[in-house]
């Protein structure tokens, strides 16, 4: 983590060190998540990213399906086309571009997914719902009633694709599953506020029946694109682009801990551990999911989510959701305004059973919730088979067909409106997390595209049949889920992921998963250090001192622990007390060598050049000001009073790098190249800190830094100073970090 010199100096200037610190620089290290943390954080994600896009995902999918019930829907834009002959097809059609464009918005996500991270795909797609809702809002023609649902749809399936995976990576294991269920209750209160908004509407005359509740959509992505910036970006995509700074500082705020907290930095090193570990295995692409050889057992997972979608539509869910009104209306023979309360109370019903998986899922688990769901709704559609089977003039038959689509919406969410989502993305590895919860929701929309094109012909032709259809692969849910579905309920990402890899064979993956302990923290990573380490031992014949491994455990919390042997020494971390007494014993009150004679402080003159001794800040300044006597007046004089004071000169090693430092057996005995020494203004050893010349230093000159202790503002101020200094040297001919810091010194 290269944080220390966020919005550091041109590092153009430093070539040797640029090949160390390219990979983990970043301008944006430095953020920093104060506003909220923990459990307001995770309530501020639900509010403001979760509610809204599930909310705009069932509000628009049911949209224009109850509208299309309206007779000035009818007259306005079918008349127009003379279509009267044709209107099954048309309004099966018309209501299913929003699913045609959601298939194309969900597989655009494992393109943009991991290139731009969760926050910018969700962004994007808030866009792009926008300009959907204002094609379909001012519609005149279906043409563009059409294209504008298409636009929508794109933008709706970015957001179903995505916001699921940012949840997963945000939340704990022992409670991700309730946070994504929450997608299935704002699903469902799309549907239900979009059913009763246009049966109120239903009673007002003209263009205003259609176009208010399609207008009141705008809302929810707007919500969106004001908020989602605000929130940290996901811990896991940052480790996967190389920000493990960044990854600790956002997992930090979403646990409501320090980030130097062990938890924090187990867990950041359990994702990094994993990733290595598929990395190790080669690049991975979609194309590798295919091959049977491949040891992830990526084809197997790719198929569970893609199954599970599957089942998600073909269930009946959609039909039920979609066409409800329909059926009470132009199938049951009802009446319009009893078919249109009825359908918006059974969804409200359906609203309030989606809080039963959300209590559930993370004490049942996936498995038993997905079994049960299944049993349910293949009863209720075979009952329905039968029920519809009878002439709509049997009263009692049309009883119990309501009775029973009631009854299917509480077996439904149970299972299938938001379990599905976060088993997507909890069994994929990492690097293929949105790729896999991208395909597999593209998937579920074309299931949703056919559902909603074919239902108006499949009930007017059909009828009863098409229920048994339904039943059918509901059957298929509870016997698929016991032979191949891991469970996956408080267990560690990481954990899932060697899982799979050491199965014997994909009979005993569920077997294997059940007995995987709980917890954020990979319990196998240590297996696999200790076997790696016992294999390096006996490879290579040297001794490595790892602990000996006692036991582990996860207590009510969650939280993971392990035992290890005591080991007798002390830590390198111990050589910064060595460093505390060379600051505290040994000062100065000249900048000078040890022996009292000019010394080398390259940092400030930017050359190895000997200077001094400099007797205070004065004299120092003096030199300095030769090297940039050629800088405009104005820039030279504020550069002047920005300069911090120096003094205690303290004995510095001016480069203890870890290549500096001998131990042995746990002792530190000794400290090299000392040629450099000197006594050298208090926050000098602070810009030093700021450099790595190896990988392995900057993790070791970070500790330096943070053990440096206070003196005032002198150490930000010096490193603000120095990166001036730096920029500034090359004048008149400086980059652009330099012509900023000469447009800032010439107007303080």
């Amino acid at each position: 983590d290269f944080s220390p010199i966020c919005g550091g100096p041109d590092i153009n200037l430093y070539p040797a060190y640029v090949a160390e610190y390219t990979s983990c620089y970043s301008p944006g290290s430095c953020t920093k998540y104060k506003m909220l943390q923990g459990q307001a954080l995770r309530l501020a994600q639900v509010l403001l990213i979760v509610a809204p896009a599930f909310i705009s995902y069932g509000y628009n999918q049911a949209g224009v399906g109850p509208l299309a019930t309206l007779q000035t829907w009818y007259a306005y834009f079918v008349h127009d086309l003379h279509l009267n002959e044709k209107l099954t097809s048309l309004l099966g059609a018309v209501i299913a571009s929003l699913q045609l464009g959601a298939l194309l918005g969900a597989l655009s996500c494992t393109y943009l997914g991991d290139r731009l991270g969760r926050r910018k795909t969700l962004f994007l797609a808030a866009v792009i719902v926008v300009i959907g809702e204002l094609l379909e809002t001012s519609a005149y023609k279906i043409a563009q009633l059409t294209v504008g649902r298409v636009v929508l749809g794109i933008g709706v399936g970015q957001l179903s694709a995505t916001v699921p995976v940012f949840q997963a990576e945000c939340s704990s294991a022992k409670n991700r599953g309730q946070h994504v269920v929450v997608d299935g209750i704002c699903m469902v209160l799309g549907f239900v506020l979009c059913n009763w908004i246009d049966f109120g509407l239903s009673k007002t005359s003209g263009q205003m029946q259609f176009r208010v509740p399609l207008a009141l959509s705008f809302l929810f992505p707007l919500i969106i694109l004001a908020s989602v910036f605000f929130l940290p970006e996901s811990p896991r995509w940052l480790v996967l682009v190389g920000r493990p700074g960044d990854a600790a500082r956002s997992l930090a705020a979403y646990r409501g801990l320090p980030v130097e907290d062990e938890a924090i930095q187990a867990e950041i090193a359990s994702i990094e551990s994993a990733l290595e570990l598929t990395e190790q295995s080669g690049r991975i692409t979609l194309r590798e999911v295919f091959s049977r050889t491949n040891e992830d057992r990526l084809f197997y997972r790719f198929t569970l989510c893609m199954a599970i979608q599957f089942f998600q539509q073909m269930c009946g869910g959609n039909l039920i959701s979609t066409y409800i009104s329909t059926i009470f209306e132009q199938n049951l023979k009802l009446g319009s305004d009893l078919s249109r309360i009825l359908a918006s109370s059974a969804l409200t019903w359906k609203f309030l059973c989606n809080f039963i998986p959300f209590f559930a899922i993370d004490r049942l688990g996936r498995r038993k919730v997905f079994i049960f769901s299944g049993t349910g709704m293949c009863i209720c559609m075979a009952v329905l088979a039968v029920t519809t089977s009878f002439d709509t003039s049997n009263k009692t038959a049309s009883v119990l067909s309501v009775a029973f689509i009631w009854l299917f919406n509480l077996f439904y969410p149970i299972g299938f409106s938001g379990a599905n989502f976060v088993y997507c993305t909890e069994v994929a590895p990492i690097q293929l997390r949105v790729a896999m919860a991208s395909i597999s929701t593209a998937n579920k929309w074309l299931w949703n595209f056919i559902v909603v094109m074919i239902t108006p012909v499949a009930l007017d032709t059909i009828g009863y049949q098409y229920y048994i259809v339904y039943a059918a692969i509901s059957a298929c849910i509870p016997v698929s889920v016991y032979l191949f579905y891991p469970e996956t309920m408080g267990r560690n990402l990481e954990s899932l992921n060697q899982v799979f890899r050491d199965a014997p064979s994909v009979w005993h993956v569920v077997a294997m998963a059940k007995d995987l302990p709980k917890g954020d923290v990979s319990t196998l990573d240590i297996e696999r250090v200790e076997k790696k380490l016992d294999a390096e031992q006996r490879d290579t014949k040297f001794e490595i001192p790892a602990p000996k491994h006692i036991r582990d455990w996860v207590d009510r919390d969650g939280r993971y622990f392990t035992l290890t042997e005591r080991i007798q020494g002390q830590t390198l971390e111990q050589v910064v007390q060595v460093r505390k007494q060379l600051r505290s014993n040994f000062t100065s009150t000249a900048m000078q060598s040890v022996d009292h004679g000019p010394c080398y402080p390259g940092l400030l003159f930017l050359d190895m050049e000997p200077y001094g001794p400099f007797h205070s800040d004065l004299d120092l300044w003096d030199a300095l000001a030769m090297t940039y006597n050629n800088l405009p007046k104005d820039v030279f004089e504020n550069l002047k009073k920005r300069f911090p004071k120096s003094e205690p000169f303290m004995l510095t090693h001016y480069d203890l790098s870890l290549g500096d430092i001998m131990v042995r057996n746990g002792q530190v005995v000794g400290i090299l190249d000392w040629e450099y020494a000197a006594y050298l203004p208090v926050w000098y050893e602070y810009i030093s800190a700021s450099f790595a010349f190896t990988e392995m230093d900057v993790e070791w000159k970070k500790v330096l830094q943070e053990r440096l202790g206070v003196h005032g503002d002198a150490y930000d101020d010096a490193r603000a100073l120095w990166k001036d200094l730096i920029n500034l040297k090359q004048y008149s001919n400086v980059n652009e970090k330099g012509k900023e810091a000469l447009e800032r010194l010439a107007s303080a």
